[in-house]
């Protein structure tokens, strides 16, 4: 039994080496191993009615060990050129413009020799040339592809839409997506959109796609697909019992799919996926202790935290932890890849800056175990807009003095924030903080007030308003004014002889004035 069982850790070991070795031993006719990209149309100058400035996110994966022209070594927030160029063209391919694609890897797999980062462009151009084409592309995929889709082209390429400052989905997914042998396997393309519009995926047609087959059916013929998605669901079930039988290292299928939302706006999604026998039970990707998906919605400068745990029921069963592309910014603790007894946990920690408001990120997770047979999970961060806080100040006060000193004035200001943050008030009476004030998340509307003494004269009052990101202010003024004149009282006539040619000397009480 004690051989048995030695045997079994030692073919578990050599197997799981295999199934992690695409980098290592197969022929390579490209580095290219994911790719995504999506666009955001925004406002250009308001003199230039006919220009339009397109902000661009290309999401790949490349060959970690690939000798790149630049001798850099993929490193974790380190920009790469890859080079390979995005390109905008127009529908008739004219072209438009063209960048460098250069890659910030936020994930690597020395296992599986690869590394997922994000390349943000802008290009600006003529409106009148919408829609537009983006992409990038090349002209081999790998060489050991199922299909007939070894060494042929590859292209990356999403449409821009007419529609005025509009965005296409956010997706993406871990660069090899592993499944086993069963009649219905399925897993999702997760995709959000921060519009909160209505999508809907599908398989992208050949001409977008280059390939050979829109899914796999692991024939060079074209008997019928094995592979379809939920166009309302981004759930790809795939009849894998149908593929030829899978090698103990894994046969690799190229598919690509399109996300497209209500307005137009679309992502294509160019996955690698890869076949495994099936042996024992396959493991679970939990988010905070759920498989489902997870989803949050924070404000900038807010922190967003979860855990991430990979198990599997198996006795002895390894579990390897693992993320596509991260937000810039992002960690995970410990580190991914991580792998070792089941389960294994890692946390992710990430605190959006107000650089990356107004967006959707998504984040794919898998847990795969020591068979090669994986579960996905996917995380959706929204980073919502942060609207400044509202301040309104009373008009101008004038006040009649009370004492010679001055006079005790009371003013009031209204402030809220339309994003429910808490607010902190500062009160400034010239030039000088003179209180604080603090409203709570949720407070509304609120009238807060200032009582003091002020001296006779005009003293400009300033309140400042902070949600913890915008500050705005309102001004006012308190003028202590003295517009009373003093009181003399009645004095009665004093009539008196003359006593010479001189007149006479008179005597009287001096009055008491008062003010």
């Amino acid at each position: 039994m004690a051989a048995l069982r030695a045997f079994r850790h030692a073919f578990v070991a050599a197997l799981a080496f295999a199934l992690l070795a695409i980098g290592a031993t197969d022929a390579h006719a490209t580095h290219f191993r994911y790719g995504t990209i999506r666009w955001e149309s925004i406002p250009t100058n308001p003199t230039d009615p006919n220009a339009i400035r397109v902000k661009v996110t290309a999401e790949s994966a490349w060959r970690r060990s690939f000798a790149w022209p630049s001798g850099q070594v993929p490193t974790i927030g380190v920009p790469l050129n890859t080079g390979y160029t995005v390109t905008v063209q127009t529908l008739a391919n004219t072209l438009v413009n063209s960048a460098p694609l250069s890659v910030t890897p936020s994930s690597i797999n020395t296992a599986e020799d690869w590394f997922v980062g994000s390349s943000q462009l802008e290009f600006q151009f003529s409106r009148g040339l919408l829609p537009v084409r983006i992409f990038f592309e090349n002209s081999a995929r790998i060489s050991n592809l199922r299909d007939g889709n070894n060494d042929r082209p590859f292209r990356v390429e999403s449409i821009v839409s007419a529609t005025p400052n509009a965005a296409s989905p956010a997706s993406s997914i871990l660069p090899i997506i592993t499944v086993g042998v069963g009649p219905a396997v399925k897993f999702f393309i997760p995709a959000a959109d921060v519009e909160g519009d209505t999508l809907t995926w599908s398989i992208a047609p050949l001409t977008r796609s280059l390939l050979v087959k829109a899914a796999p059916d692991g024939q060079d013929d074209l008997p019928p697909a094995t592979l379809t998605i939920d166009s309302a669901t981004g759930e790809v079930t795939w009849a894998t019992n149908q593929e030829i039988t899978p090698a103990a290292g894994g046969d690799f299928y190229a598919v690509q799919f399109i996300v497209v939302d209500s307005k137009g706006g679309e992502t294509p999604v160019d996955a690698l996926l890869r076949l495994v026998p099936t042996t024992g039970n396959p493991p679970q990707l939990l988010i905070n202790g759920t498989n489902a998906a997870y989803s949050v919605s924070v404000r900038p400068n807010n922190p967003v935290s979860f855990t991430v745990t990979g198990s599997d029921v198996d006795a002895g069963a390894t579990v390897t932890l693992n993320s596509g592309a991260l937000p810039t910014g992002a960690t995970m603790t410990p580190s991914l890849p991580t792998s070792g007894s089941s389960p294994r946990n890692s946390q992710f920690n990430w605190t959006p800056t107000p650089a990356q408001a107004g967006n959707n990120f998504v984040v794919s997770f898998s847990a795969t175990d020591n068979f090669g047979l994986q579960d996905t999970n996917s995380a959706t961060i929204t980073v919502l807009n942060n609207f400044p806080p509202v301040a309104t100040c009373i008009a101008p006060l004038s006040v009649e003095a009370t004492g010679p000193t001055g006079a005790t004035a009371t003013i009031s200001t209204t402030v809220s924030d339309p994003d429910g943050d808490a607010l902190i008030v500062k009160w400034f009476v010239d030039n000088v903080l003179v209180q604080t004030d603090n409203v709570p998340a949720g407070g509304g509307t609120t009238t807060l007030t200032l009582t003091r003494a002020y001296a006779i004269g005009s003293h400009p009052v300033r309140v400042e308003v902070n949600d913890g990101l915008i500050t705005s202010q309102c001004t006012t003024s308190v003028a202590v004014v003295d517009t009373t004149p003093p009181v003399i009282p009645a004095m009665s006539d004093i009539v008196v002889e003359a006593t010479g040619p001189g007149g006479a000397v008179a005597t009287w009480v001096t009055p008491d004035a008062t003010d």
